[in-house]
């Protein structure tokens, strides 16, 4: 796995580092990743997540920071577009998602995630979403590819 992050901080909230941690252990092919680190689990919420993926797979993961305001379809583009590029690097991808989630959640009006998945609950929004953003991208390489 090659892997890369990238992360912004809620600019709103008092803490500087922000409320998101997450962990990446190339060692053991893992990445983790908690938003708001709060008692999810207490909600009912299982936060485990298993997948198969094969080499050439780009596995994209974020907090709401990023889902809130990047369509998935504009993820799949921006992979596309780097991958045919010739440059698709997690590190560039993750800081990329990040930037443009950023500049999507300073509009102030029209559709976003966020606000469609607000109107399914009856909510009327209007624009982005600020918050906390992190991204974090694996491209899925060959065994042999990771050193």
């Amino acid at each position: 796995m090659d892997l890369g992050s990238f992360y912004i901080p809620d600019k709103n909230k008092s803490s500087t580092r922000g409320d998101d941690a997450y962990f990446i252990s190339k060692h053991h092919q893992t990445i983790g990743l908690a938003d708001g680190v709060a008692g999810w689990a207490e909600q009912g919420i299982d936060g485990e997540l298993i997948i198969g993926v094969r080499a050439g797979d780009v596995v994209v993961v974020g907090t709401d920071g990023l889902f809130d305001n990047v369509f998935v379809n504009e993820m799949e583009v921006a992979i596309r577009v780097l991958r045919e590029e010739g440059c698709l690097k997690p590190q560039l991808l993750a800081k990329l998602l990040a930037e443009q989630a950023l500049e999507n959640s300073l509009i102030k009006s029209g559709d976003s995630p966020y606000t469609i998945a607000a109107s399914k609950e009856g909510k009327f929004r209007s624009g982005g979403k600020p918050d906390d953003i992190t991204v974090i991208v694996a491209r899925i390489v060959p065994p042999m590819d990771i050193l």
